[in-house]
């Protein structure tokens, strides 16, 4: 694995660990955030993950598309990064794709 790989690899575990107590408000489920989302909006807890890893990706096809960014790179990187495990976490879960 390169540096790059294992330098991003470790910063998004770091952040991960700071967010997920965020997210979590204390629950001991660190994606309740996402299941507590869902529940109030009417919707999937997996939709909630693709509305908001999207942004995400669209800054990424921003920065491909026009070289500007608004946040660091390497922060966008790293948030896709973190969502994607997120996602991996969750997809097993069948009431990761029910309304709640």
């Amino acid at each position: 694995m390169s540096k790059i790989s294992e330098d991003l690899l470790a910063k998004a575990a770091a952040l991960r660990e700071l967010k997920n107590m965020d997210y979590s408000r204390g629950d001991v489920n660190p994606h309740s955030f996402f299941y507590d989302t869902a529940r109030k909006k009417g919707i999937t807890p997996a939709q909630v993950w693709g509305v908001l890893s999207e942004k995400h990706n669209a800054a990424i096809d921003s920065f491909i598309k026009n070289g500007s960014e608004s946040e660091p790179l390497e922060g966008r990187i790293i948030d896709a990064i973190n969502y994607l495990l997120i996602f991996a976490e969750n997809a097993q879960n069948p009431a990761f794709f029910r309304p709640q």
